[in-house]
Formats: structure tokens, C-alpha cells, sequence
């Protein structure tokens, strides 16, 4: 008798305990709006077994993120009087889950199993609560199937960690990607911002029923302000490769419209990645660097010594490098014939345009020099005609007055009739010196080509010997 008041005291509460559990195991509710849990019953006899058994009813300790929930007494919170985690009671805590459930949308709107399906607890503080597979997730039975360059990417650039309240960090959050619109995601290239891996974060998480961020303002006068992403670009990437061609027109989608020889140039000639990347990190628009100034993309072959009131398109267009310029018309120096058939690097050998005088000399310096008796250092007497003859007393303006032919007869003109043959002996000693001396190959050529203007210095320097070393 009295062994069996014993078992009935020891037994007894452990016994209506295991009842009370299991009184409700077959009354998993849906995830819908659950009741306050302030309205569960209250545990005092559950925790009261438990303690009078030492703690044989505690079937092991919660994960981290429930340990506020641990112990027997805490039980009813989650559990109710069912033996299993009534689902009510976890959208009770997580509204987001149950509010998608209850309205068929997202990964939770396609299941019909309980929470406790894939959220297993009493394994551990260190237990994952999440059992998922990453690879083998079908993401298309999300609310946002990925399609394209998306495929490729890794759970993490989408669901970033993000900050508590305390302080504490939350990784991998699943809920309240904004996938609506791509600028939920990507900072709106067009509104300016880098965008770099870092600046994709933190995405913005919000709940299922919050009010999406607002997006940063595009340029107000970009052709583009109130053009929808897939307008122009595909999921299947963001480069010029993937832009939609037929639907992007460069004439009326930007400040710049392609004509002429631009029009056959490929995208990434301009909008180079050197570009791309100052762009952001200059927090500009993708383009804008590439301005409609011709030295954005064109180096200034003048380096800035030539200014017009039309800037370049004085002298070139896009139909060409050469617009048709008139030497005449758009400069102060009148070609004659013979410096008309001269190539402009003839003269301007530095490309600056930018005139080296309007006297014979300014050009033809090593004439000037030899006439007056000197070359570079060398020095010798001055040739009897630099004085009162000017050059165009020797040489008119036609190519063809300046052949040697005529240059002979101009000779004569002054002179007697043998300095007609002078010139030809003169240029042929000192074709025969400049091809055998000791001088440079630069300097030689100098003294071969305008050494008839003194003779004799020219004869003398292209005879010297080589230096002794």
C-alpha cells in the first residue's frame, strides 16, 4: 500500500504532464495570425513535474536564438498543451513567415508542412535552425526566379548580413529583398553613385508589407530619367554586349548623337573601363565623363596652342578628319605655289600650327646662316650675297621658277654668262662631299641641300676630317 502511494506521489505529476503535452499533438494550426501569448495556459504544473523529476522532461537545450525560451516552465510559449511546436506559435514571433504563408506567396506560400519540417530545435545552442541545401534551393519558387546573369550569382550578394538592434549582426537574411524593381537591389547607375560590390549593400530588407525605399534621383534632364531598366539592358548582363540595340538609340537616349565617322565606332572605344572606373569614383552617371568635347576621347594633337571660336570644327568634322581647310581663308599666310604643294608637316613638324614667322629665314634658317657666314658654331666668311639681295630676287613663287633649269638662268640674269653653270657645279661637289664626309648624316644633309648659299663654308665644313679620339 504504501509502495503504491509512493509511485502514485513520484508518478503522478509526470504522468498528467505527459498528457497535457500530448493532449494537443494532432492540432498543428496553419501558419495564420496566431493568438497572444499572453493567452497560453499557464506551465506552473509542467515546471512543477519537471522539478519534482530533476529535469526529465527537458528534451535538450534550445538553439542560441530561443535560449530566452529555455526551460520547462517556457515550454507552453511555443508548444501549447500539444507535444509538438504548434505553428501558430512561431508566426506569432516571426509575422513575416506567417503573413506570406497565409497569402501563398513566396518560398513559405508552397509548403503545407509544419515549421517543424525544416526548423528542428532542442539540438544545441550551436544548432542551425535553417535547413537548407544552398545548391540544390529552387529559387524559382520564390517570389523572384533567376534568370540570366542572376543564375550566376552567390546567395550572399543578395542576402547580405544586416545590423540588430543590439549591435549584433544577422546573416544570410532570406525576407525583404526588394526584387520588385531592379533599383532594389542596384544603386540606379543613371542617378550617379559607384557601384561597386560594397555599394550594393546593405540591400534594403524589409518587411512584406513595408514601403520600399525611394531610389536616388536620376539627372532631371537625362534622356533616360524616366525610362524602366529593361528598356535598355537584359538580366542576361549589364555590358554594352547585352544592351537591347534595337530599343537603345544614342541619338535621343543621350546628350551625344553619333554621326559621321562616330557612328561606326564600337561602344567600349569611348566608354572605356579606364572611364567606367573614374566615373565611379567620381559618383557620375555612366557616359557623362565621355562628354561631347572632342579632347575627352581625342588627344589634342596641338596641345592646346591653336584656339578658334569653334574649336576644333574649324578645321575637322565628324564626317572625316579633314573638313576641306584653306590655308588662304583661315590663316594670315597666303600659300604661293610653291609652299602650297608643301605637306603641312613640311612646315609645322610639331603639330602645333602655330606660325614660326612670316620672313624666308623664320624657315629657312640654315640658308640665313651660311649666307652670313656661319653654321651651328662653325663660322667663315659671309657669302657675297647676303647683302642686298633678297631672296625673292632668286627665287619666285612657282615651282616651277625654282628648278635648277631656271635658277641657272636667274644667275646669268646678274652675272655673266658662265655663272650660268656655276649652280649645277656647286650642287653636284657637294653631293659628291655629303655622301663621303665625316659629319653626321644630319648635319651633312643640311649642308648638301642649302650649301649653294655660301660655297665655300659649305665645301670647307663637309671636307673636315674625322675627329681624333
Amino acid at each position: 500500500m504504501r509502495l503504491a502511494l509512493l509511485a502514485a506521489v513520484v508518478l503522478g505529476p509526470a504522468l498528467l504532464a505527459f498528457l497535457l503535452l500530448r493532449s494537443g499533438a494532432h492540432r498543428d494550426a496553419r501558419p495564420v495570425t496566431a493568438k497572444p501569448l499572453a493567452e497560453a495556459p499557464a506551465p506552473g504544473i509542467v515546471g512543477a513535474a519537471d522539478r519534482w523529476l530533476g529535469g526529465a522532461l527537458d528534451p535538450g537545450p534550445l538553439s542560441e536564438d530561443h535560449a530566452s525560451l529555455s526551460g520547462v516552465s517556457d515550454c507552453l510559449d511555443c508548444h501549447g498543451t500539444a507535444s509538438q511546436v504548434i505553428d501558430a506559435r512561431c508566426v506569432a514571433c516571426h509575422l513575416e513567415i506567417g503573413a506570406r504563408a497565409e497569402r501563398k506567396i513566396g518560398w513559405h506560400g508552397t509548403f503545407d508542412e509544419p515549421c517543424r519540417t525544416c526548423h528542428a530545435e532542442h539540438l544545441g545552442p550551436d544548432a542551425e535552425l535553417i535547413s537548407l541545401d544552398h545548391d540544390a534551393f529552387q529559387h524559382k519558387l520564390t517570389r523572384f526566379p533567376l534568370h540570366g546573369a542572376h543564375t550566376g550569382a552567390k546567395c550572399d550578394d543578395c542576402h547580405l548580413v544586416i545590423p540588430l538592434e543590439d549591435g549584433e549582426e544577422k546573416s544570410f537574411h532570406y525576407q525583404g529583398v526588394p526584387s520588385a524593381a531592379c533599383i532594389g537591389c542596384h544603386v540606379d547607375p543613371h542617378a550617379g553613385g559607384p557601384r561597386a560590390r560594397e555599394s550594393l549593400g546593405p540591400i534594403h530588407q524589409v518587411a512584406l508589407d513595408a514601403t520600399p525605399p525611394e531610389p536616388g534621383p536620376r539627372l532631371a534632364d537625362h534622356p533616360v530619367a524616366g525610362r524602366d531598366c529593361a528598356s535598355c539592358h537584359r538580366e542576361s548582363g549589364f555590358g554594352a554586349a547585352q544592351l537591347r540595340r534595337g530599343r537603345f538609340d544614342h541619338a535621343t537616349d543621350t546628350f551625344f548623337a553619333l554621326r559621321g565617322a562616330h557612328a561606326s565606332v564600337a561602344c567600349e572605344s569611348c566608354h572605356t573601363d579606364k572611364r567606367r572606373k573614374e566615373e565611379r569614383t567620381a559618383g557620375l552617371a555612366p557616359g557623362t565623363a565621355a562628354d561631347p568635347d572632342c579632347a575627352t576621347c581625342h588627344e589634342d594633337p596641338h596641345r592646346g596652342k591653336l584656339s578658334a571660336a569653334n574649336g576644333c570644327r574649324t578645321c575637322h568634322s565628324e564626317t572625316g578628319w579633314h573638313k576641306g581647310f584653306n590655308h588662304d581663308k583661315d590663316t594670315s599666310f597666303k600659300l604661293d605655289d610653291l609652299h602650297a604643294r608643301l605637306d603641312c608637316a613640311a612646315c609645322h613638324s610639331d603639330q602645333r600650327f602655330s606660325a614660326k614667322g612670316r620672313e624666308c629665314a623664320d624657315c629657312h634658317g640654315d640658308a640665313a646662316e651660311l649666307l652670313a657666314g656661319r653654321f651651328g658654331d662653325a663660322r667663315g666668311e659671309a657669302d657675297p650675297h647676303a647683302e642686298g639681295v633678297a631672296c625673292a630676287d632668286c627665287h619666285r613663287p612657282t615651282l616651277a621658277a625654282n628648278r635648277p633649269a631656271a635658277l641657272a638662268r636667274r644667275c646669268a640674269e646678274c652675272h655673266t654668262p658662265e655663272y650660268a653653270g656655276l649652280l649645277s657645279t656647286w650642287t653636284s661637289k657637294l653631293d659628291a662631299l655629303a655622301s663621303s664626309t665625316a659629319l653626321d648624316p644630319e648635319r651633312a644633309e643640311r649642308l648638301r641641300r642649302s650649301g649653294a648659299h655660301n660655297f665655300g663654308l659649305a665645301r670647307d665644313l663637309l671636307s673636315q676630317p674625322a675627329p681624333v679620339h
